[in-house]
């Protein structure tokens, strides 16, 4: 097997992982305040990588040697990938069904190839332009345009609007943080995988405090069943600490596209298992939407290969 396939075979799996991540976090929010519930999540993924970082090191003094340049870009991806991005979906699933949110989250490849243009200064054809408008009209359609009847969050409200809308905003920001998170580690793709996903782990871990700080004052500190612990476990040992080291090492040997390309993975699978697992309802105009998203993401990323070949 190639280098290149085993990258495929990782990142790959990394999605299927991370499908689950988005109904067991929804199960975990329901009893654990959703900040507190990222930070326990990453503690323990954090305590694993730096035990990895230091097994694999031990025998190499001074070992990171990266200068103010390349830890400002580290300190973006901490922040990015890791707090602002689980912040932002941990809130939302308290307001919206994991069903709704991941499929929102298809939109990250499109989002990764206009950032790649603007950033990385990749080649953006207008057939990809138009991949994106399709891609915004399906977000559309899945997060603000279905069926009130398909959600048990219409009747509550958050700062004056339904709540299941204000979710679905906080996961197009969280989608937006992921995007940026991606081409800034696409930047660092030189750097070793071990110790880049340690780092931003641990960096980002430390900025969930003052928000897990302010978070609660407001509210008591729960206790935490064994059952929220098997989440936690799921979420730190899979989803984050394995999962992100496998994602950032395959960073290494696919380009932006191809990531992309395999982020398809995610949403579906996660909606997928929302619906089977959670019993969560998916309304006609979510399916269309669905669509739109997977198509406006081939026509962008299918085009790009093309001019890159």
């Amino acid at each position: 097997m190639t280098i290149h396939s085993k990258a495929v075979v990782k990142v790959t799996l990394v999605m299927l992982i991370w499908a689950g991540s988005f109904s067991v976090t929804k199960a975990g929010v329901d009893h654990i305040p959703p900040v507190f519930f990222a930070f326990l999540r990453f503690a323990l993924a954090s305590v694993i990588l730096l035990i990895i970082l230091f097994v694999k090191e031990r025998n190499k003094p001074n070992y990171i040697g990266w200068d103010r340049s390349v830890w400002y870009k580290v300190i973006g991806m901490s922040i990015t990938g890791v707090t602002l991005y689980y912040t932002f979906f941990n809130l939302a699933l308290q307001y919206t069904s994991a069903a709704i949110g991941s499929l929102i989250q298809g939109f990250i490849p499109v989002g990764v190839v206009v950032l790649a243009a603007l950033y990385l200064k990749e080649r953006l054809q207008s057939i990809q332009l138009v991949g994106v408008v399709i891609s915004i009209i399906g977000v559309i359609c899945i997060g603000f345009v279905s069926n009130p009847e398909t959600t048990d969050f219409i009747e509550s409200f958050v700062w004056g609007m339904p709540s299941v809308i204000v979710g679905n905003i906080l996961v197009i920001l969280s989608a937006l943080c992921w995007v940026i998170y991606t081409i800034i580690s696409k930047k660092l793709s030189h750097l070793d995988s071990t110790h880049l996903t340690t780092w931003s782990t641990v960096i980002g871990t430390i900025c969930f405090l003052p928000l897990m700080g302010v978070e609660l004052y407001y509210e008591p500190l729960p206790v935490i069943s064994w059952r929220g612990w098997l989440e936690i476990f799921y979420l730190g040992v899979l989803a984050s600490a394995l999962s992100y080291f496998w994602y950032n090492d395959a960073m290494k040997y696919l380009n932006a596209v191809e990531v992309g390309i395999f982020n398809n993975l995610d949403p579906v699978m996660g909606a997928v298992i929302a619906v089977v697992f959670l019993h969560e309802p998916i309304s006609l105009w979510q399916v269309a939407g669905t669509v739109l998203v997977l198509l406006g993401v081939w026509i962008s990323t299918v085009s790009n290969k093309k001019s890159v070949s």
